[in-house]
């Protein structure tokens, strides 16, 4: 279970992850409610992404119709490969209903993954590998 801490970095992830889908590009200096660049919140979001979608298609996240219940309105071709697996983060981003329908259901992610997916994005954060200049 998370604590009361992560809860609300979480919580503050998911309103970051809608400033990010109405940010112009990563090249943006502006910073976030959290501090953050666009181009470091684009890096912590690929991470945590990355996590979730290695777990989906490792089969730990559920089925695809179980997903579907995150992606209203949005066809499953557009967030899954003809395999049945998650696209890559660099393709979900582009279409902008997926990019947000993927960053609200990483974002609220419990248990396990969740929780790696939360120290993915830590990991981008205290390690400075956003490479932004």
């Amino acid at each position: 279970m998370r604590s009361r801490n992560t809860t609300s970095i979480s919580c503050a992830s998911a309103a970051a992850a809608l400033l990010l889908l109405a940010a112009a590009g990563c090249g943006s200096k502006d910073k976030d409610a959290a501090g953050l660049s666009d181009c470091e919140r684009a890096a912590e979001n690929a991470a945590a992404v990355g996590v979730v979608r290695n777990a989906f298609n490792a089969g730990n996240l559920g089925t695809a119709d179980e997903l579907a219940t995150h992606f209203q309105d949005v066809q499953r071709s557009v967030y899954l490969d003809t395999s049945g697996k998650l696209r890559p983060w660099a393709e979900l981003k582009t279409h902008p209903a997926t990019s947000y329908d993927t960053l609200i259901w990483v974002n609220t992610l419990e248990g396990p993954v969740g929780d790696r997916a939360h120290d993915a994005r830590l990991r981008v954060r205290d390690s400075g590998s956003a490479s932004c200049d």
